[in-house]
Parts: structure tokens; C-alpha cells; sequence
């Protein structure tokens, strides 16, 4: 979504954007629950604006605006890490060549919005990353074939994360499908218990790898590789 800066129903996001701090850097993300119910008020607020008095300055916007409503009001509450928000400050405007629902690029200040919402991770998925765990950890060194009264296999990496299990952390994105896929990984690798959320809080962390989900000109050049 693109807000500029002359419409007077686009000042509440630019509210936003600077009661977050984003003039300093020209961004902000927002994935806290009183954060996002801030966006869900204000596409609420719009969108009874459009219904009710037809304002032209947004109306064209409504589907985007119904859209950005549906996706925060998914599951009736904030809870998880599937959802986000980015603002991005565009000081003369969207650049010329993207994708908008304005025919021409507006001159002044403007806000792209843009909503994320990351999937979620599927049982089939759940099961495919957990067997996958299980897999590296018979490959390492003294996994092959072995196993204790269990029938747990991979007692060599098992051994080795009783001894040092403070120093293994497994890094992902803050996409939460990412996340939730990291830690059925390490519950298969490690042989854990439990279900897959106390092991995404003690085992993954968030690493400086989104830039690789963003298309940035950086990681573009690697993957073109």
C-alpha cells in the first residue's frame, strides 16, 4: 500500500511511523501485538470511512485496505510470530517502475505498507523437518547403526550435545514458518520431547539472513551465482 504524505487519511500512518521511530533509519517493522492492533484501528478506521462517506482519496484503496484487515484479524488475536509490518519512508515518492495502485507516483512524501504474513508451517512439513533432523543425526561420526534401549539412532551427536548442549544454536530468519521448521529440525536432531514451541524459545535464533527473503541487491548477487 502507498500513502502519500497530502492525504489527511493517510496521516494516522505516518503517526505511527514516527511515534516508532522511523525517521531515524526510514523504516520500522512492527510484529507486537499492540503494534499491529495499532495498523488493524487504523485500516478499521479507513475502511468505515470509505463505507460511510466515500472518500475518493481512498476509496481506491479499499481492496488493499480489506485485504491488510483480513490478514490481522486471522485467528482473532496477535499471539505467534506469523505476522509483521513493514513502513517504509519514500521521501519523493515511490520510485518510478514499481508495482502501485497510483497511475502516477506522487511527488511528496509517501509510506509503502507492506503486510507479511509468512504461511505456516503444515503437519506434513512439521514431520518432513523432523525426520530430516533425524537424518543428519545418524550421518554424524558414530551414528551409523547405533542406538540405546530406545531405539534412538545418532548417539554420537547425542553424546557430544549432552556435553556441550549450552553452545548449539541453530540461526533462522523471523519468518515463522522459518522458525517453527528450524525447531522441528532440532527436535529430531536432538532427539527432543515436547512440543515444537519451548524448543523454537531455547534453541533458534534469529540470524541477519533476511535480506535473502527481501530480493536485496546483496543477496541477489550470490544467488545469481
Amino acid at each position: 500500500l502507498l500513502f502519500a504524505f497530502r492525504d489527511c487519511y493517510s496521516c494516522r500512518f505516518f503517526e505511527i511511523f514516527e511515534k516508532y521511530d522511523g525517521y531515524k533509519v526510514g523504516h520500522v517493522k512492527l510484529k507486537r501485538p499492540k503494534q499491529l492492533q495499532e495498523i488493524l484501528d487504523i485500516a478499521r478506521f479507513l475502511l468505515s470511512e470509505i463505507h460511510t462517506k466515500a472518500h475518493a482519496e481512498i476509496e481506491e484503496k479499499e481492496s488493499k485496505l480489506e485485504q491488510l484487515k483480513n490478514v490481522l484479524e486471522m485467528y482473532g488475536h496477535f499471539s505467534g510470530i506469523n505476522r509483521k509490518v513493514q513502513m517504509k519512508y519514500q521521501p519523493k515518492g515511490r520510485p518510478r517502475g514499481s508495482s502501485s495502485d497510483d497511475a502516477e507516483t506522487p511527488a511528496e512524501p509517501s509510506l509503502v505498507l507492506i503486510l507479511k504474513w509468512g504461511g505456516e508451517l503444515t503437519p506434513a512439513g512439521r514431520i518432513q523437518a523432523e525426520e530430516l533432523g533425524r537424518i543428519f543425526r545418524c550421518m554424524y561420526p558414530g551414528g551409523q547403526g547405533r542406538s540405546d534401549y530406545s531405539g534412538t539412532q545418532g548417539l554420537g551427536l547425542l553424546r557430544l550435545h549432552s556435553t556441550f548442549r549450552h553452545d548449539l544454536k541453530i540461526y533462522a530468519s523471523d519468518e515463522g514458518r522459518v522458525q517453527m521448521t528450524a525447531a522441528a529440525f532440532a527436535k529430531g536432531l536432538l532427539a527432543l520431547e515436547g512440543e515444537l514451541t519451548p524448543i523454537l524459545v531455547q534453541m533458534v535464533k534469529s540470524a541477519n539472513t533476511n535480506g535473502l527473503l527481501d530480493n536485496d541487491c546483496d543477496s541477489s548477487k550470490y544467488q545469481n551465482l
